[in-house]
C-alpha cells in the first residue's frame, strides 16, 4: 500500500531532518491523507524520500497545502484526543516535566543583628526578620522542620565604623549556629563590607572616593577567613570588587581552608530590586550608588565575563543576582565555565509577589512555584529565595 509507505517513510525522513515525533507524525498524517490524492502521488512513487523532501517544500510553499496541514492535525486530534487532552491529568504533567526540585536546591536568607533583642520585621519579606542571636536559633529550628536545610547568613554589628572592623560578633554568631546543629545545615556567610561601613559601600575608599582596591581586597579577605575560623561551610563574596574571589581564594589556602568553597555572586547587577534587603542588612549607601562597581543590567558580555573572571580566579560555584532578570544569563555562563549556577531571587522580587498577594492580585505560593521552575528551566542549580522556608507547604 503506497500510503502506509510513504506515510512511514515520511515520519522517518521527518525525524532525520530533526523533528519531534509529534510533528514528523503529523507530516507522516498528511501524507498518508492527502498526498495519495495530489498530483504528486500519480506521477511518482510516494516512497521515494526524494519525493517527500519536494512534498515537505510544497508544505511551506503552498499556502492550499498548508491549510490541509492545518485539517490534518485537526484529524489527529480527533482520533487521538489523548495526545492533547492527557496532559489534563496531573500526574502525567508531573511524568513529563522538564524541572525538577527538591528540597535541597534551595537556600534561605537569614539576617541577625547585634542591636536587637526581638524580631524585626522586614517590610515587604513576608515570613522574613532581622533576628537577635537566639532567636536566629528558634528560626533554624522551625525552617528544619519544614525541609530547610541551606542557609545564606547575614549579619549586622551594632557599631559601624569606616575601617579596622570589629568581627567578635559575627564569629559568635556563626560558631554559635555550627555549634548548636553542627552538619544538620549547611551555612553559607555573605562576604561584603556594606554592613560594616559606616556609609553602606560595599568597599573602602580613597580621599578623593575612589576605590581603595588594595585595602579593600585585605579586609574582605580578613573576612572571609575569619568567617572560615568560626566554622562557615561556604563563603559567598557579594562585594563585586575586582580580584576579590583571588584574593579570598590565596588567603583561605595560605591558612590551610584550601576545601572551603567559595560561592561567589559572580553576576550581579547594580539593581532596582534590592531594596528591602538593605533596609533589613542596614547596608543602604548614604551617598551615590553602586553603579560604579555593580554590573550594569543591559551589558549581556559584561555580565559574562564577570563570571568567567570569577571561575578563573578559583569560585568553585557561581551565581546571577537578581534572579529574575537574568535567567537569560545562566546557562550561557555554566557552558562557558563548566560550574554550578545559582540564582538569587532578591528582596524586591520577593516583595513584589507579597505585596501583589496583599492586594489579592496573585497567589503567592503559586507565584513561588512559577518563578522558581522558571529558574530552574533557565539551568539554575540552586535558588536563593526568602520563600525557601515555605517550599514545603508549596509541594516541593
Amino acid at each position: 500500500d503506497h500510503s502506509e509507505i510513504g506515510a512511514k517513510t515520511s515520519f522517518n525522513f521527518a525525524k532525520r531532518l530533526g523533528m519531534s515525533s509529534t510533528d514528523a507524525k503529523l507530516i507522516s498524517w498528511l501524507v498518508k491523507k492527502h498526498l495519495i490524492m495530489s498530483s504528486i502521488s500519480q506521477k511518482k512513487d510516494i516512497s521515494d524520500p526524494l519525493t517527500v523532501n519536494d512534498f515537505a517544500k510544497e508544505v511551506e510553499q503552498n499556502e492550499k497545502l498548508n491549510y490541509l496541514y492545518l485539517l490534518t492535525v485537526n484529524d489527529i486530534r480527533a482520533t487521538n484526543p489523548a495526545l492533547w487532552n492527557g496532559w489534563k491529568h496531573q500526574l502525567l504533567r508531573d511524568l513529563c516535566s522538564e524541572t525538577s526540585f527538591s528540597l535541597s536546591h534551595f537556600v534561605q536568607p537569614i539576617f541577625v543583628n547585634e542591636g536587637i533583642n526581638d524580631n524585626e520585621e522586614i517590610i515587604g519579606l513576608k515570613n522574613n526578620f532581622v533576628m537577635s542571636l537566639d532567636n536566629c536559633f528558634k528560626q533554624i529550628d522551625d525552617d528544619l522542620n519544614n525541609g530547610v536545610k541551606n542557609f545564606l547568613l547575614f549579619i549586622s554589628p551594632k557599631k559601624k565604623s569606616v575601617s579596622s572592623f570589629n568581627l567578635d560578633f559575627h564569629q559568635k554568631a556563626i560558631s554559635s549556629i555550627k555549634d548548636r546543629f553542627k552538619n544538620d545545615i549547611s551555612l553559607w556567610t555573605d562576604v561584603c563590607l556594606c554592613s560594616l561601613t559606616d556609609h553602606g559601600h560595599c568597599c573602602l575608599f580613597n580621599e578623593d572616593q575612589s576605590i581603595d582596591i588594595d585595602r579593600t581586597l585585605k579586609e574582605i579577605s580578613k573576612i572571609a577567613l575569619c568567617y572560615a575560623q568560626a566554622g562557615s561551610d561556604i563563603i559567598a563574596p557579594s562585594d563585586m570588587m575586582d580580584g576579590r574571589t583571588l584574593s579570598i581564594r590565596k588567603t583561605l589556602d595560605k591558612e590551610k581552608f584550601s576545601m572551603k568553597p567559595i560561592v561567589s555572586y559572580s553576576t550581579k547587577f547594580s539593581s532596582n530590586f534590592y531594596g528591602p534587603f538593605r533596609e533589613a542588612a542596614s547596608s543602604a549607601p548614604s551617598f551615590g550608588d553602586r553603579k560604579q562597581y555593580q554590573l550594569d543590567y543591559r551589558s549581556e558580555s559584561e555580565a559574562i565575563r564577570a563570571s568567567l573572571r570569577c571561575a578563573e580566579e578559583g569560585a568553585d560555584m557561581l551565581m546571577v543576582k537578581p534572579g529574575m532578570t537574568s535567567i537569560d544569563l545562566i546557562m550561557k555562563i555554566r557552558e562557558k565555565t563548566n560550574l554550578m549556577v545559582g540564582s538569587y531571587q532578591v528582596s524586591g522580587e520577593y516583595a513584589g509577589m507579597c505585596l501583589s498577594e496583599e492586594k489579592g492580585l496573585l497567589d503567592l505560593n503559586e507565584a513561588l512555584k512559577e518563578t522558581w521552575h522558571v529558574m530552574r528551566r533557565a539551568g539554575a542549580q540552586y535558588i536563593i529565595s526568602y520563600g525557601a522556608r515555605l517550599a514545603k507547604e508549596i509541594g516541593f
